[in-house]
């Protein structure tokens, strides 16, 4: 059976996930540290609609199956993560006694981000007259966790936890830890703050230019984005006040039963993948060119929200007494041991929940010194504390140039801000003269030289192609 809570805790772990990532998962702009001044064609999509009415080299753009994907830990440091940073999540690695005290040690008052985009289908057209449109279909994820001492010791060890006191053999022989100074939920978990949210994403922007004179160039653009809500989850607590809620997908939906939901009727187990919410997002961008040297843009994302009307639940403030879990054998919390019986953690039927998108405003500035090098600065600010939200500003510096002939781009900078400290994103890609393109890059190439809080990042694609 699939446990409530652990799935609670990190369904995105082994799997995701992302709050508002500020590149979109595209191997182009990831590893310019500025994709406001970088983001071109389809590329825009969701960073500055308005850069679509640019000039291109190629009217028409497709991509297939592009992704990025980071983890951050602020308790890691590189020599665990080199041992063989995948055994860590795919839950191949069982954790030992010991490994569970440092992973305690690790998690506590760790501030923990987990990203994913995948870009399943992008593509744009570009006209000197008619300007630019694109379309995208994007899944997002996005996770963050930030937990007290208390439940990350119940989490990892169980009834081994500290906060039970004492133990016990049922009548089937298992092991029952017992606390005699029972706490509610919401003191267990004070100071935590747990978020996660997994949304789909129909994308249609289009871009124009608006004026044009010898020294300047004008253009503006607007983003509209039709949304399915896969899976949402927000838990905080802070001076006993508790306010917890989370729903997924029916096919990933956790096994309720009557022992800890109040109405398992109003859950749906069978629907497969379909959509729990939907909504509607709004992008709208502007940006000028000053005698085609140099760029500035300003955007600002997802306007908009999302109705969540199935499969919610709200997390009751009910006391935890027991629990029968040992705690997570691996670092895969969904696939892992439950850490409570089913029947500690209650939930209450949800019916619906009208909740805010991650809105974000960013401000970019770029420099073009020749046709084969250019360098821009970045910077990008949450305007909500909604789920899936960054929670602090995002700089970027960066450049990108051209060598072999523009068949090499390569680029690179510096980011600093979010929960990630500063970064160095790191970008290769190749140009078969702008009809076939390919590339990588890394959100933080520290993570593979050396120093504490590694960020292991990929963003990659291969199937880019341009048109006419």
């Amino acid at each position: 059976m699939k446990k409530i809570y652990n799935y609670l805790f990190i369904i995105a772990v082994s799997i995701n996930i992302a709050k508002a990532q500020t590149d979109a998962g595209f191997f182009h702009t990831t590893g310019t540290a500025a994709p406001m001044i970088f983001a071109t064609d389809y590329m825009a999509n969701g960073i500055n609609p308005s850069n679509l009415g640019w000039k291109s080299k190629r009217k028409f753009h497709i991509a297939i199956a592009s992704f990025g994907v980071s983890a951050f830990s602020e308790g890691f440091n590189r020599s665990q993560f080199s041992k063989n940073p995948i055994d860590y999540f795919s839950g191949d690695l069982e954790l030992t006694k010991e490994e569970k005290e440092l992973a305690t040690n690790t998690f506590t008052n760790s501030g923990t981000t987990v990203d994913i985009d995948v870009n399943l289908l992008s593509l744009s057209l570009q006209l000197p007259k008619f300007g630019g449109l694109a379309f995208n279909i994007r899944e997002s994820f996005g996770f963050y966790a930030k937990l007290n001492p208390t439940f990350t010791d119940i989490l990892f060890n169980g009834f081994n936890a500290a906060y039970f006191d004492s133990l016990e053999i049922n009548i089937d022989g298992d092991t029952i830890g017992i606390s005699r100074n029972p706490k509610p939920i919401s003191e267990i978990l004070d100071g935590s703050d747990i978020r996660m949210s997994w949304i789909r994403e129909f994308n249609l922007s289009y871009g124009k230019r608006i004026f044009d004179n010898d020294d300047m160039e004008g253009f503006i653009g607007i983003g509209l984005k039709y949304l399915h809500g896969m899976g949402v989850a927000s838990i905080q607590a802070e001076d006993g006040e508790l306010n917890g809620y989370f729903g997924l997908t029916p096919l990933f939906t956790p096994e309720f039963n009557q022992n800890n939901l109040d109405d398992t009727s109003k859950i749906d187990f069978e629907s497969g993948y379909v959509p729990i919410g939907n909504g509607i997002g709004v992008d709208i961008g502007t940006s000028f060119i000053i005698k085609e040297k140099i760029t500035l843009g300003f955007a600002i994302n997802n306007l908009g929200a999302i109705n969540w009307r199935a499969n919610l639940v709200t997390l009751n403030d009910n006391i935890l007494t027991q629990t029968a879990s040992d705690g997570v054998t691996s670092l895969n919390l969904v696939s892992g041991n439950d850490f409570v019986n089913d029947s500690a953690i209650k939930w209450k039927v949800d019916s619906e929940r009208n909740i805010a998108l991650p809105a974000s405003m960013s401000f970019g500035a770029g420099y073009k010194f020749n046709k084969n090098f250019e360098a821009g600065i970045d910077a990008f600010f949450p305007l909500n504390q909604t789920t899936g939200n960054i929670v602090s500003p995002i700089i970027g510096l960066g450049g990108k140039a051209k060598i072999a002939k523009e068949f090499v781009q390569l680029s690179s900078g510096l980011i600093y801000g979010e929960n990630y400290g500063l970064n160095i994103p790191l970008g290769i890609a190749f140009s078969i003269k702008g009809i076939y393109e390919f590339g990588f890059a890394s959100r933080d190439i520290i993570t593979f030289i050396g120093g504490n809080n590694p960020r292991l990042s990929l963003v990659t694609g291969f199937l880019r192609f341009g048109l006419f």
